[in-house]
C-alpha cells in the first residue's frame, strides 16, 4: 500500500493515529515522499504546520510537581509557540514542604504517575505532543536494576569475568536512584521496560505519549557483559578468552582482535537493547525517539530501529552527533530529524538572547536538522520565586526570562524554518564513509565510543567538501546499500580496512557511474581475525578502484571533487562563515543560506538549478520577494542572518526599492525604568533595569499612498572585539555581537503591537498601524535575567545535598553580573515605496 504523507498525518486524530500507527511506523518511513510543489511550499511558508513547532525539554525537578502548575506551564507553552515538551524527571531542588505545598514524588509512585496522566490529558487539549524519558536522568537504569544486570567492564588485567562499572543514572529523581543498566543483556532492558516503560505509558492512556525518548549512550566503561564469551564465539568462529590479554598489545594480529572484540559489542549492543526497545515502542504505539551514539558502540546503521534519530551539537563544520542523527534520516527515510538544541547556550543559566538562540539553532538547521528540541525549560512554581528553579547547565528557556513576550516571534521563525526543510528530497552530493574496522581495531578497554572515534578519524575531509559548495552525509558499512543509491561521490578518510563486500559494493557504484575518492590512505587491510589472509585482495581490488581519485591528503580534496562535480553552491565569498542546505521540490528548488558570522555579507552565488524564476522568502517577516532571473544571485545577509531562496517557474511579488526618506527619532523619548521614570528622561541608552525599558514618543507623519512602506529602524549591529565574550566550554554558543538593542524590544504603535526587534536588521514594519498625523510609538525593552540574579544571592543546597546527596553542581555562576540593557539608537524610520 501507498504510505501516508506525513504532512497528512499530522491533522488526524489521536485515536485514528493510535489505530494506524504500526502500519505507518512499517511503510511510512521506507518509501519515498510524496513531491511538494513550490505552491505547496509557499502555503508552508505562510502558514508551518503545528507538528513543525519546537519542543522543549521539561525538566520535573524532584518531581516536586502539581497539576495547577503544570497546567500553567503548558498553557505558557501554547501561547509562546512550542509545540510540545518532553517529560524528563531529574533531581530535587527542594526538600519536602508541605507548608509549601512543595512535595518530592517519588518516581512511578501512584501520585507521580497521576501527574503524567494529567500532563497527557491537558496537553491532549492544547494540541500539545507529549513525549516521556523512558527513565529519569541518563543512562537507563534504576533501583530495580540486580548486580546481575548492571553494567560491567573489562578489569585492568583482562579476564572473563568482569567487573560493574559502579555507574549510577545521573541527576536521577527520588525513587530513581540505581544502577545504570547492562546495554548488552536484553533481560536488562525488558526489565527496565516493564518497571518503567508499561506504568509510564498506561498512566499517560491511549495516544498520551508520541514519543519515548532515549538519551546519549553514556554508560561510561562498560564494554563487558557475562554472555559475551560464548556470543564472540558464535558471532567470530573462536574463543576470544584466550585472546584477552592481546587486547593490550600493539600489533597487527592484536588490532584484528579488537576488531572483532568491537564488533561484537555493537552487535550485542543492538541485539540485546536497542531491537527490544524498538519493539517494546511498536507495541505500545510510540514512536522511538534516540540518540543512538556513544557507550555502548552504537553504529549508524543500528539507527534504522529508530523513528525519530536525534543528535546533539551545533558545529556544523565538523562531524557532530547532530550529523550523525541527520545522515541516519536521511539514509533510512525519516523525514523528521531532531536536535537537543541550546544545551550549553551562553552560560550560565538565563544568560541566553532570543539572537543566541536563533544564530545555534541555525547551525542545528545546517546540520539537516528539522526538529528542534529545547533543552531545556524548566519546571519552577511561584514558591520557587524569580527567576526560579533551573537546570544546572543552560539554558533555561521558560516565561522566567524577561525577555518572553518576544518568544513568539522567535518560534514562528523557528517553526517556519523547520517546516521548509521537511519537504521534498535533501540535496547530498557526497557521502563520507566511517569505517567501523578501524575504529574497531583502535579500541581499548578504557574507549569503546565508536562515534566519537569515527568523528575525530574523519573530520580533517569536512572542510574541504563544504569549501566545494557541496553538502555531505556519513554512512557505514551496514547502511551503504542505501548510501550508495543516494550520493554521487564517496570520500574514504584514510580508510586502511574494509571487507571485500564492501569494496564489491564500490566496485558496482563506481561501474554505475558514481566517484571513490580515496584521501591520505588506500585500503589495504581485511577487517577481523578470521579474514585478515584476505588483505593482498583487499590491497589490490582497492588500488585498482581508487589509484586514479586518491588524494595525498585533505588540502586536495576541493579540486577532486569539483573535477566530478558542479559546486551546488558556487561563490568566490564562500568561507567558513556561509552555509546553505538544499531541498529540492517537484518543480523547485528550495535553498536556506545562513551567515553564522558576526559580520553582515554581501556574496555573489551560482547556484545549481534548472529553474530561472528566482525569489527570496524571508523566514524572520514572512515576506517574499522576486530577484532578478537566473541561476546567479547576489545574496545580502546580516550578521547571523538567514534567508530562503526558491528557484522555480513562477515568479512573485517585486520587492521594494531603497528608502525615499527617513526620519530621526533618536531625541524626545519619555524613559521608564522598570515601572519607575528615568532621571535621564529624553536620551536613549543602556541601564542595568530588572524587567525592562519602556520608551514613548510622539511623531508625526504626514499621510502616505497606498505604495508607501515605513519601517522602524532601530540601528545596526557591529562585531564583538576578540575575547569580548568568554566561553569556557568547547561546546557553549554565544554570538559574538554588540547590538544595539539589549536585548529585545517590543513595539507598539497606537495602542497595538507591530513587532518585535531581537536580531539584526532590528527593524519592524511599521506600515499596518500607522494613521496620518500623529502617532503613539512605545518601545518596550527586554534585558535577561542576569541584572535579577546579580542582586540576590546564589541559591543555598547545603540541606538538600544533606539529604539527598549532591547530585548536580550549578555551572559558570562566578559570571553573573549586571548587564546593560536599553535602546542605543539611532532610531529612524524609513520611508520606502512598494513596487506594484
Amino acid at each position: 500500500m501507498r504510505p501516508l504523507p506525513w504532512i497528512c498525518y499530522r491533522n488526524m486524530s489521536v485515536r485514528l493515529r493510535v489505530m494506524l500507527l504500526p502500519i505507518l511506523l512499517l511503510s511510512l518511513f521506507s518509501l519515498p515522499c510524496d513531491a511538494v510543489s513550490r505552491d505547496s511550499a509557499r502555503s508552508v511558508f505562510e502558514d508551518p504546520p503545528a507538528d513543525a513547532r519546537i519542543m522543549m525539554r521539561w525538566w520535573w525537578f524532584g518531581p516536586a510537581v502539581a497539576t495547577q502548575e503544570l497546567q500553567r506551564e503548558m498553557e505558557q507553552m501554547k501561547a509562546a509557540g512550542i509545540g510540545g515538551f518532553e517529560i524528563q524527571p531529574v533531581y530535587p531542588l527542594v526538600v519536602d514542604d508541605p507548608s509549601k505545598g512543595l512535595i518530592n514524588l517519588r518516581f512511578l509512585s501512584p501520585e507521580f504517575l497521576r501527574m503524567i496522566n494529567f500532563a497527557a490529558t491537558h496537553a491532549r487539549r492544547l494540541g500539545l505532543r507529549m513525549d516521556v524519558t523512558l527513565g529519569s536522568g541518563w543512562p537507563y537504569g534504576g533501583p530495580y536494576i540486580t548486580p546481575e544486570l548492571a553494567s560491567t567492564r573489562l578489569e585492568p588485567r583482562p579476564s572473563p569475568h568482569g567487573v560493574k562499572t559502579g555507574q549510577q543514572v545521573k541527576r536521577a529523581a527520588v525513587g530513581a536512584e540505581g544502577p545504570v543498566l547492562d546495554h548488552y543483556n536484553r533481560q536488562a532492558i525488558e526489565l527496565h521496560l516493564s518497571r518503567v516503560g508499561d506504568k509510564l505509558t498506561e498512566a499517560a492512556g491511549p495516544g498520551g505519549i508520541y514519543a519515548v525518548f532515549c538519551d546519549s549512550l553514556e554508560v561510561y566503561g562498560g564494554n563487558w557483559t557475562g554472555d559475551l564469551p560464548r556470543e564472540f564465539r558464535e558471532r567470530r568462529g573462536y574463543d576470544l578468552t584466550p585472546m584477552l590479554p592481546r587486547l593490550q598489545e600493539q600489533s597487527a594480529e592484536a588490532d584484528a582482535i579488537r576488531h572483532d572484540y568491537g564488533q561484537t559489542l555493537s552487535e550485542l549492543y543492538e541485539d540485546q537493547f536497542l531491537v527490544p526497545l524498538a519493539q517494546w515502542a511498536r507495541r505500545h504505539h510510540v514512536q522511538l525517539r534516540m540518540q543512538n551514539y556513544g557507550t555502548p558502540p552504537a553504529t549508524l546503521a543500528s539507527a534504522a530501529r529508530v523513528d525519530l534519530p536525534e543528535g546533539e551539537g551545533w558545529h556544523w563544520r565538523t562531524i557532530t552527533p547532530t550529523r550523525w542523527a541527520s545522515s541516519a534520516s536521511h539514509l533510512f527515510a525519516r523525514p523528521v530529524t531532531s536536535s537537543e538544541t541550546w544545551t550549553w547556550v551562553h552560560s550560565p543559566v538565563f544568560r541566553a538572547t532570543p539572537l543566541d538562540l536563533k544564530a545555534e539553532a541555525d547551525q542545528h538547521f545546517l546540520c539537516g536538522v528539522n526538529q528542534l528540541v529545547g533543552h531545556g525549560w524548566p519546571y519552577s512554581p511561584p514558591e520557587a520565586g524569580e527567576p526560579g528553579w533551573t537546570f544546572y547547565a543552560a539554558g533555561a528557556l521558560n516565561a522566567h526570562n524577561p525577555w518572553w513576550p518576544v518568544m513568539t516571534d522567535l518560534s514562528r521563525y523557528l517553526r517556519r524554518v523547520s517546516a521548509l526543510l521537511r519537504l521534498g528530497e535533501p540535496v547530498v552530493d557526497v557521502g563520507v564513509y566511517l569505517s567501523n574496522d578501524d575504529a574497531w581495531a583502535g579500541f581499548s578497554s578504557a574507549n569503546v565510543d565508536l562515534a566519537r572515534k569515527l568523528f575525530a578519524h574523519a573530520e580533517p575531509v569536512v572542510p574541504p567538501i563544504l569549501h566545494a559548495g557541496m553538502n555531505f552525509d556519513v554512512f557505514d558499512e551496514g547502511s551503504a546499500e542505501q548510501a550508495l543509491r543516494r550520493y554521487r561521490v564517496v570520500v574514504l578518510p584514510a580508510v586502511a580496512r574494509m571487507s571485500l563486500g564492501m569494496l564489491g559494493r564500490l566496485e558496482t557504484f563506481r561501474a554505475s557511474g558514481g566517484t571513490v575518492i580515496a584521501v591520505g590512505e588506500i585500503p589495504s587491510l581485511a577487517p577481523g581475525w578470521k579474514d585478515r589472509h584476505q588483505s593482498p585482495e583487499v590491497a589490490r581490488r582497492a588500488q585498482r578502484l581508487m589509484r586514479n581519485d586518491f588524494v595525498a591528503n585533505a588540502s586536495g580534496l576541493k579540486a577532486a571533487l569539483l573535477t566530478h562535480l558542479p559546486a551546488d553552491f558556487a561563490s568566490p565569498d564562500l568561507d567558513a562563515t556561509l552555509g546553505f542546505v538544499h531541498r529540492r521540490l517537484e518543480d523547485a528548488d528550495l535553498y536556506f543560506v545562513v551567515n553564522t558570522g558576526n559580520r553582515p555579507r554581501r556574496v555573489q552565488v551560482q547556484f545549481r538549478t534548472r529553474h530561472t524564476a528566482a525569489e527570496r522568502w524571508n523566514p524572520l517577516t514572512g515576506e517574499r520577494q522576486s530577484l532578478a532571473p537566473g541561476s546567479r544571485q547576489t545574496v545580502d545577509l546580516t550578521a547571523y542572518g538567514s534567508t530562503i531562496l526558491i528557484f522555480s517557474d513562477h515568479p512573485g511579488k517585486a520587492a521594494p526599492q531603497p528608502a525615499l526618506a527617513t526620519v530621526d527619532l533618536s531625541r524626545g523619548w519619555s524613559v521608564t525604568v522598570d515601572d519607575e521614570p528615568s532621571k535621564q528622561q529624553q536620551a536613549l541608552g543602556w541601564t542595568r533595569a530588572v524587567h525592562g525599558v519602556v520608551y514613548r514618543k510622539p511623531f508625526t507623519l504626514e499621510a502616505g499612498n497606498k505604495r508607501t512602506r515605513v519601517l522602524l529602524d532601530l540601528g545596526a549591529a557591529t562585531a564583538s572585539p576578540p575575547g569580548r565574550i568568554s566561553l569556557r566550554e568547547d561546546a557553549a554558543f554565544a554570538v559574538q555581537l554588540d547590538p544595539p538593542v539589549r536585548e529585545a524590544a517590543e513595539i507598539r504603535l497606537n495602542g497595538r503591537r507591530a513587532g518585535s526587534a531581537w536580531c539584526p536588521p532590528y527593524r519592524v514594519d511599521l506600515t499596518p498601524f500607522i494613521r496620518a498625523g500623529t502617532n503613539q510609538l512605545e518601545i518596550h525593552v527586554y534585558p535577561t535575567a542576569m541584572n535579577r540574579m546579580a542582586r540576590q544571592p546564589a541559591a543555598d543546597y547545603t540541606t538538600l545535598n544533606a539529604k539527598y546527596g549532591r547530585r548536580f553542581e550549578m555551572q559558570n555562576l562566578d559570571e553573573v553580573h549586571a548587564l546593560p540593557t536599553g535602546l542605543l539608537g539611532p532610531v529612524r524610520l524609513l520611508i520606502e515605496r512598494e513596487n506594484q
